[in-house]
């Protein structure tokens, strides 16, 4: 079961004498609950927390972010209360940037030191892209079909629906006002290694723009390629697993902490 905490991390598994912790950042419109598999997979060589961003359900009743790097601070607090000891941030989607605002507001002195950063079906921050309006249940609906990812089955459950469409408005909301900040975001730099995963077909990230990730750190740069659209990682979950985990193995090697 999930941490019952009232901060933003879930844990779903423990693993024990885990060297190091990841924690991952869900897409626009998600919930901690979708990567319930991802954080099953990962538990085999890391201990996995999953954010829940307010709004949504058990912080349903928690006002949604007002922007970005609010949210990020938030985040970067619970983690700061919660974990110590090498972290490493996988964001998938919306998730990435918010990943990356984490990286850039982590403090110098930390009991958690910060090892890498996982940019996941994103173009870089400095990137522009279109956001979908989605002031129209039509709209919505062909949104969600055009990324996949989400069994269209909750089209049945008129409320359940409805509630999702609102957690996605509020967070592609986000994403707006994060791009009205791309001035400050140009040439802007974090001392972290990003890692960048990109789906082939994901018409959101072209793997060209997913590359600029390069242009946003100066702690090194790699970039993996998966087959499959935006929600790539439900099909290739070990793909993705074997990554991360040979990323964090060459970090730990790299420092003499494992072998």
């Amino acid at each position: 079961m999930a941490d019952a905490g009232t901060d933003s991390l879930r844990r779903f598994h423990t693993t024990d004498d885990a060297k190091m912790s990841l924690v991952v950042l869900p897409h626009a419109g998600g919930a901690a609950s979708y990567y319930f598999k991802l954080s099953e997979a990962m538990s085999k060589f890391v201990q996995v927390y999953v954010v829940q961003y307010p709004g949504r359900h058990d912080r349903r009743r928690e006002p949604f972010a007002a922007d970005i790097r609010t949210l990020a601070a938030d985040i970067q607090t619970d983690i700061a209360r919660r974990i110590s000891g090498p972290v490493a941030l996988f964001g998938h989607s919306m998730g990435a940037v918010v990943s990356y605002e984490i990286a850039s507001l982590w403090p110098a002195r930390s009991n958690a030191s910060l090892t890498g950063l996982f940019a996941s079906a994103r173009v870089a921050p400095s990137v522009r892209f279109d956001i979908p309006d989605l002031r129209t249940t039509d709209q919505a609906i062909a949104e969600i079909q055009g990324l996949g990812g989400t069994d269209m089955r909750v089209l049945a459950d008129r409320e359940f629906f409805a509630s999702a469409v609102e957690v996605m408005r509020q967070d592609y909301g986000l994403l707006v006002r994060y791009q009205q900040e791309l001035p400050r975001l140009h040439g802007h730099q974090i001392d972290v290694p990003i890692r960048a995963l990109a789906p082939t077909s994901d018409r959101r990230a072209p793997i060209e723009q997913v590359m600029d990730w390069k242009l946003h750190t100066t702690a090194g740069f790699d970039i993996r390629t998966f087959d499959g659209g935006h929600f790539y990682i439900n099909d290739r979950i070990d793909e993705v697993v074997d990554y991360v985990r040979e990323s964090v193995s060459a970090e730990w090697s790299a420092t003499g902490a494992q072998s």
